[in-house]
């Protein structure tokens, strides 16, 4: 950017980015936004900070990497919490007076929030400094599928065990708060008037959701080790299949159940499906299981749980295909990295991930919910591997250029200008 002065930009995140090595804690979710900020805090013509939620401490300003961090502490004790999650309780005012802080101490000159989930979004009821949001997922659209797969609150309840249901950490508790911050993101829709994000879906939700507002597309910068690694694998004995998710109802695990025990008839003992982001233990995994009537492990499905990057750099590169069985998502980074290494994925064409794939050409999409389809799919990619192969080359050159780091960096920053000067002019903020 070509200023005078560097512009302030007061990023609100979900996680403490960058911040995670001065407070000594391992971050395994958020990694596009350490990497967006390790490019954004050293170019001169931006002065960064960064507000976060994090843990019991008080508020603390610190800087380091050329950015201003501000940690903004939970002030509810262990009590007031599960008290929260009884309650479904997802604001309270103590919040929005700790950002309206950051920013009266920050004096930017834009704010950016990433994502919905949080309240965040609530400063633009007040704020007479310019916000754009940067879109993540929606919770609007996300709260509709809770009751995929027969899934009822009865059952969700039913299945938490006494322990979860005392603490109130359960998905039953869950959907409700869920549901909250679905109805307060409604709100935020209504009052923010900028938002970027890089799915011709996000910008579909956008044009429903805040008619008249200002829509701007960027595209991510993924974790560096990404980049530097390639898939390269040839078919051998084994067939592994491998996908890196989250334990939430919509994610898919049902799907990855039934889809297994159809490979399993298949492959018998020559097949395995491996994954990344969720324990065995779970309370998903033991839902479909008595949902479904079906075990995990006797299916060839193993757990990985939480993994550094470079763990699950080794695990992609060793599989023979990703897969991607979500019934709804924006743009997973999970989807991204696979392509970025250049592996063949099948994904399901929910949400924006139409907009990362190009059907059979660098990728495979598929009808969500659909288990026999996903076999299908499977079947005729191990049985030619030339053009499987052929996926994963084409999918590492379109993930290549989308997720250039140099084009991100130019894109952004002309959003950071758009939203400015609109507001400059029109007295939108």
């Amino acid at each position: 950017m070509q200023s005078d002065k560097p512009l302030r930009v007061l990023w609100f995140t979900n996680t403490p980015s960058l911040a995670s090595k001065h407070l000594g804690v391992e971050v395994n979710s958020g990694g596009w936004i350490s990497s967006l900020q390790e490019k954004v805090s050293v170019d001169p013509s931006i002065c960064l900070g960064i507000g976060f939620q994090y843990g019991k401490i008080k508020l603390e300003k610190t800087v380091a990497d050329n950015t201003t961090y501000y940690a903004i502490p939970n002030h509810r004790n262990k009590v007031e919490k599960v008290f929260q999650r009884h309650t479904h309780s997802i604001s309270q005012k103590e919040d929005l007076d700790y950002y309206h802080s950051i920013i009266k101490d920050f004096k930017p000159d834009l704010i950016h929030i990433f994502g919905t989930e949080r309240n965040y979004g609530m400063i633009c009821k007040t704020s007479d400094i310019p916000v754009v949001i940067h879109l993540q997922g929606i919770l609007s659209v996300y709260s509709t599928f809770w009751n995929i797969g027969g899934i009822t609150k009865k059952k969700l309840l039913l299945n938490a065990g006494i322990k979860r249901i005392i603490l109130g950490n359960n998905l039953y508790n869950e959907y409700f708060s869920f549901r909250n911050a679905s109805i307060r993101e409604k709100e935020i829709f209504r009052y923010c008037k900028h938002y970027m994000g890089r799915t011709a879906w996000d910008k579909g939700i956008i044009s429903v959701s805040s008619p008249g507002s200002f829509y701007y597309h960027c595209d991510e910068i993924l974790r560096k080790a990404f980049y530097s690694h390639q898939w390269d694998k040839k078919q051998e004995s084994g067939k592994i299949l491998f996908s890196t998710i989250q334990g939430n109802i919509y994610k898919g695990l049902d799907i990855i159940l039934l889809t297994s025990e159809l490979l399993n008839q298949k492959f018998g003992g020559n097949f395995e499906w491996r994954i990344a982001g969720v324990d065995k233990d779970e309370e998903a995994v033991t839902l479909w299981e008595k949902v479904k009537r079906k075990k995990f492990s006797e299916n060839r499905v193993f757990f990985l749980g939480r993994m550094s990057v470079a763990n699950l750099i080794t695990e992609l590169l060793s599989a023979d295909l990703f897969i991607h069985p979500s019934y709804i998502d924006n743009s997973p980074n999970s989807v991204c990295e696979a392509m970025l290494l250049g592996m063949p994925v099948i994904s399901t064409g929910s949400g924006g991930t139409s907009s990362l794939i190009t059907d059979r050409q660098d990728g495979m999409l598929i009808h969500p919910g659909d288990p026999y389809g996903l076999t299908a799919l499977v079947i005729e990619l191990f049985s030619n591997p030339k053009f499987t192969y052929s996926l994963g080359k084409n999918a590492r050159i379109k993930a290549l250029e989308r997720h250039d780091p140099g084009n991100i960096l130019r894109q952004l920053f002309s959003i950071y200008e758009q939203v400015v000067q609109r507001t400059r002019n029109n007295g939108i903020v």
